[in-house]
């Protein structure tokens, strides 16, 4: 059996909102239940379509696979190594240089003071010695990489459009060669039709580099695009996972079978009676429910699920859903 190249276990992440004077010394402190007993694996050479809806915990994953953030409870390991042990800057340092990640938006990534040159330099700079001469091919051959000029090294980072920007973002991600790429909604800023560009070149570095990727985004179209496997993530719960073949022709959990239904050029078999969600229920990280996390927006709640929370058990192999009724 395959060994994960990266193993996600029993991660919980909680933030307690700041409230005012009064009620801290009440005692009334309130958590945000941002992830809640996350366990995936990440396989080499595979890309990991991660989906929810905003506020569903995703980037906050993102972040923790990074290192960006540490979890309240549970690790990551990289290659069988937990990243929250690493304690030399030689070993954080190496491992900085095999994950990387790109984030949703370009412009808030890339200083418009610094000229593209300066932006691609940095990396290298900070991990490599490298001549002017070496440095100046490595950037020629990234710029290429994306279809963007060598002569416009010399233009800030700010002269460039959205799409420029992200392709920007995208190769500086990948001028270290990583092994492990973490996109957070990289294209959810753009028009569809750079969009498209975008993706296509994602797919092509992906094969080329043979990239293993985790690739978060609330647009099931897009993931299906990108991803041999998706993880549909409700509330800070993995409910589904199983590869994108199977989701799309076999969701049995409620809320992935109502993320299909809106998608307008869903297979015609899959009908919008089917997957049906209430949607009048507000919901959010501060107000889970007891039992199961889908239960107020669900047609099909029974006593068990507001008493017992379901977790994830496998249908067939490779797929897993976490609810009573499938």
């Amino acid at each position: 059996m395959l060994s994960p190249f990266i193993e996600i276990v029993n991660l919980n992440k909680h933030y307690p909102l700041s409230l005012g004077i009064i009620d801290r010394f009440a005692g009334d402190v309130k958590t945000i239940k941002a992830l809640n007993g996350i366990n995936l694996n990440i396989f080499k050479g595979e890309t990991l379509g991660l989906v929810g809806e905003s506020g569903c915990g995703k980037s906050t994953l993102g972040r923790i696979v990074m290192g960006i953030e540490t979890p309240t409870e549970g690790f990551v390991k990289v290659e069988g190594k937990r990243i929250d042990e690493l304690k030399s800057k030689h070993e954080i340092k190496a491992i900085r240089k095999r994950i990387q990640m790109v984030f949703q938006n370009p412009a808030s990534t890339l200083d418009p003071r610094m000229t593209l040159h300066q932006v691609l330099s940095e990396p290298f700079s900070i991990h490599y010695n490298l001549t002017r001469n070496e440095l100046d091919k490595r950037i020629e051959g990234l710029l290429e990489k994306v279809g963007l000029h060598y002569g416009d090294r010399k233009k800030l980072s700010g002269e460039f459009s959205d799409g420029q920007k992200q392709r920007i973002a995208l190769i500086r991600a990948l001028s270290l060669e990583p092994e492990f790429i973490v996109a957070d909604e990289p294209v959810s800023a753009l028009d569809v039709s750079v969009q498209a560009q975008i993706l296509n070149l994602m797919k092509q570095l992906q094969k080329e580099m043979h990239l293993t990727m985790l690739f978060i985004s609330h647009d099931l179209k897009i993931v299906r695009f990108l991803s041999d496997r998706i993880a549909v993530i409700y509330l800070g719960k993995i409910v589904e996972l199983g590869s994108t073949e199977v989701i799309f022709k076999n969701p049995c959990h409620p809320y992935t079978q109502g993320l299909l239904s809106s998608i307008l050029d869903i297979d015609p078999g899959l009908t919008n009676h089917q997957f049906r969600i209430k949607a009048d229920v507000p919901l959010s990280q501060l107000n889970i429910p007891e039992g199961c996390v889908f239960q107020m927006k669900c047609y099909s709640t029974n006593d068990r699920c507001k008493k017992e929370s379901p977790e994830l058990r496998e249908l067939t192999r490779g797929h897993s859903v976490a609810c009573f009724e499938s």
